[in-house]
C-alpha cells in the first residue's frame, strides 16, 4: 500500500528509515511510513507525513475539524492481498488504527494508546489497484479518553465508482510522561452530523461500560 497525506504508525511497529514520498512501493510490502523527525516511528510501504497538531484550541475545547483527517488516500498493492485477491482485513485495520491514533494525538497533544475497538464492519472487499479514501475524526471526549470514528471508501481508479468498505469506532486514552492517563480538552461538534455522532458516542460508551 502507498499513502498520500497524514497517517501514523502504532506503537507496536518497528522503526525503519524515512523514505521519500515519491517512492510508490515497499520491497517487503509493509504498510506504514511517516516522518521520524516528528514522531520517531515508521514502517515501510505506506508513505505519509504527519501534519502539525490542529489549530483552533480554546479553553472550552477544540472543534472536531481541528484534528479530523479527511480524504486520506491509500493505494492497494498486490502484496496487500489475501489468496482470494482481496485486501487483508488486518492490513486495513492497521491503516485505520494509525489514522485514528493521529486524530487522538492531534486533539489531545499527548501520546495516546488504543483502549478498544468496536462496531467494526467490513462492508465490501477492496482489490488490487483500488484507491482507499479514509476519514477519521473525534466523535466525543470524556475525562481522559475519546472515541474516534473511522470510515473507509474504496474507489475504482478506472471508473471512479465508490463503495463503503469499512466503518469502526476506536477508543483512545491520553497518557502523560509517566504513562498514566491524563485529562484532555473536550471536543466541540460543529455540524449537525457531528452533533449526532456526539450524542451517539455517549450511548455507545454506556453500552461498553455495561460489558466490562
Amino acid at each position: 500500500m502507498a499513502v498520500k497525506g497524514p497517517v501514523s504508525a502504532s506503537n507496536s511497529l518497528n522503526d525503519k528509515r524515512l523514505l521519500p514520498l515519491s517512492a510508490k512501493k515497499s520491497p517487503v510490502g509493509a504498510l506504514f511510513f511517516y516522518s521520524a523527525a516528528m514522531e520517531g516511528r515508521s514502517a515501510s510501504g505506506l508513505f505519509c507525513f504527519i501534519q502539525p497538531f490542529g489549530m483552533g484550541e480554546s479553553m472550552e475545547g477544540k472543534p472536531v475539524s481541528a484534528s479530523a483527517i479527511d480524504d486520506q488516500v491509500v493505494e492497494v498493492f498486490p502484496n496487500d492481498l489475501n489468496p482470494h485477491g482481496t485486501l487483508f482485513g488486518g492490513r486495513l485495520m492497521q491503516v485505520v488504527d494509525n489514522l485514528a491514533a493521529i486524530v487522538a494525538k492531534r486533539h489531545s497533544g499527548r501520546v495516546c494508546v488504543t483502549l478498544g475497538i468496536d462496531s467494526v464492519r467490513f462492508l465490501n472487499p477492496a482489490r488490487h489497484g483500488d484507491i482507499l479514501v479514509c476519514k477519521a475524526s473525534v466523535n466525543k471526549t470524556w475525562r481522559t479518553s475519546m472515541e474516534i470514528g473511522v470510515k473507509v471508501i474504496a474507489e475504482d481508479f478506472r471508473t471512479l465508482e465508490q463503495k463503503d468498505i469499512l466503518s469502526a469506532y476506536f477508543t483512545f486514552v491520553a497518557m502523560d510522561e509517566e504513562n498514566k492517563p491524563i485529562e484532555i480538552v473536550s471536543v466541540i461538534p460543529e455540524t449537525s452530523e457531528q452533533h449526532a455522532r456526539y450524542k451517539a458516542a455517549e450511548k455507545r460508551r454506556q453500552h461498553r461500560l455495561t460489558q466490562r
